[in-house]
């Protein structure tokens, strides 16, 4: 399954990176995760954890002012716990693959702004409870976690190649497996990126 998703993953970036013109553009972005784990009374008293998030992404431009996009992005996700007896952090790490329509907001001639949204597709890479107190109260989730299923939602801001970018991905279903992990905790994440782009029209407004 997890096999399936990742050449679908795979074969969703050759297919946008195919039209070898000046409407398609390569992102390389890394930045930080704020990700929450949210729902349900076994969520209760977790704070956020900060994690790594980065990737590349192809942008294909439909129209000057509407563009689609899909990535592959290494996602840092999950929750501290901070329990008095055992306090940790559930490191949930996925290969996550957005699909995204982003509409353009003209800035200036060598700037651009845009708002986008799609779904997103998270592979489980990795999934355990890490103890601040002991490695003989870790707790290895791998095989517990599902494919996250979710929605994202951002703005960007480029000026030239250079781009900074927020984006909130919230989980549409349990993250764990029924029985394991979490009972009802679905993933969320701020993500901040900084990313640089070539090809297409980098470094000049397309209007």
């Amino acid at each position: 399954m997890r096999l399936s998703l990742l050449s679908t993953a795979l074969l969703a970036l050759a297919f946008f990176a195919a039209p070898a013109s000046a409407q398609t553009t390569v992102v390389l972005k890394g930045g930080l995760n704020t990700a929450f784990l949210n729902g349900g009374t076994s969520t209760d008293g977790l704070d956020p954890r900060l994690g790594a998030v980065g990737g590349v992404g192809i942008r294909y431009d439909v129209t000057p002012s509407l563009s689609l996009q899909a990535e592959a992005l290494y996602s840092q996700k999950g929750a501290e716990d901070g329990l008095v007896t055992d306090p940790g952090t559930y490191r949930l790490d996925y290969l996550e693959v957005p699909l995204l329509a982003r509409v353009a907001i003209p800035v200036s001639p060598y700037a651009d702004a845009g708002v986008y949204a799609g779904p997103s597709i998270g592979v489980p890479l990795a999934a355990e409870f890490r103890s601040d107190n002991s490695s003989a109260l870790d707790i290895d989730y791998d095989g517990d976690l599902k494919t996250d299923v979710g929605i994202a939602v951002g703005a960007d801001f480029w000026s030239g190649p250079f781009g900074v970018d927020v984006r909130y991905t919230a989980g549409l279903q349990d993250a764990f497996e029924d029985g394991r992990g979490l009972n009802d905790a679905r993933n969320g994440a701020l993500s901040l990126t900084l990313g640089y782009r070539f090809g297409g029209m980098t470094g000049r407004s397309r209007y």
